[in-house]
């Protein structure tokens, strides 16, 4: 309800506890909270909006993301870089890096706010003090399974009844009621772990041939309302005139 309410607060449609057909089994499977906003449009010619896939988990342990990557990215490096989308969406995630790249640091924090931070890619999640890590790894991969068909059916929603261009961001995410820690492998081979309240999950599916990866963002409980404030700014600016226009112009 917390989350649902937060959502809503900042303009989202929400609908709790949908079912989706998994990609893979044809089973239907649930998820929490899918929540959806309509961003503004900057051209008469395509439609732009952010989609929320979210996730609920509460623990008495710590949880803790892992990660062995001693080389830090940026937050939008680590989102753009972390999704199988289709072409106009590559395409407009790739002109969005790099008018990224074309800004000074100041600028791109105006633009973007939190999402210039460097950061930890992780590629698990494990219960602190727990020898299995089988029940947060499922929860990973349920919101990389819905992601891929929520992704796919608007898509084809929208085309069907809409002649505009509409470009998505889907972004799956994993609110924690529970500390957030992020252990990272440094260049000696120790194990550096630092409390944080928001982070990044690189993860392969099994299901899938190739060596791309879905991202996922987990963040704790207390820090969801400042998380969708920046969400919405950073999907503002993906989905902004100049990204969407040189995509049209390159397509």
């Amino acid at each position: 309800m917390y989350a649902y309410k937060a959502l809503a607060k900042e303009g989202f449609i929400c609908e709790k506890s949908p079912y989706y057909t998994d990609e893979q089994t044809k089973i239907a499977r649930e998820i929490d909270i899918v929540a959806i906003k309509d961003l503004p449009d900057t051209s008469e010619n395509y439609h732009s909006a952010l989609q929320l896939l979210i996730e609920c988990k509460k623990s008495e342990k710590p949880i803790v993301i892992l990660s062995s990557e001693a080389q830090k990215v940026t937050r939008y490096n680590s989102i753009i870089g972390g999704f199988p989308i289709n072409k106009a969406k590559n395409g407009l995630f790739l002109a969005s890096l790099f008018a990224c790249n074309e800004l000074s640091e100041n600028e791109l924090a105006y633009k973007i706010g939190s999402f210039v931070e460097l950061i930890n890619e992780g590629y698990s999640l494990v219960q602190a003090l727990n020898n299995s890590d089988h029940r947060w790894y499922k929860n990973l991969l349920g919101l990389a399974n819905a992601y891929e068909y929520y992704d796919k059916q608007h898509d084809l929603d929208f085309k069907r009844n809409n002649s505009k261009k509409y470009y998505e961001l889907t972004i799956p995410t994993l609110v924690i009621d529970a500390p957030l820690f992020i252990a990272t492998m440094n260049n000696q081979g120790e194990l550096d772990i630092t409390e944080e309240k928001w982070g990044s999950v690189n993860i392969k599916t099994p299901w899938r041939k190739s060596n791309l990866t879905i991202n996922i963002q987990v963040i704790k409980k207390t820090f969801l309302k400042e998380y969708l404030k920046e969400v919405i700014r950073f999907s503002s600016f993906i989905t902004s005139y100049e990204n969407v226009k040189n995509l049209d112009d390159n397509l």
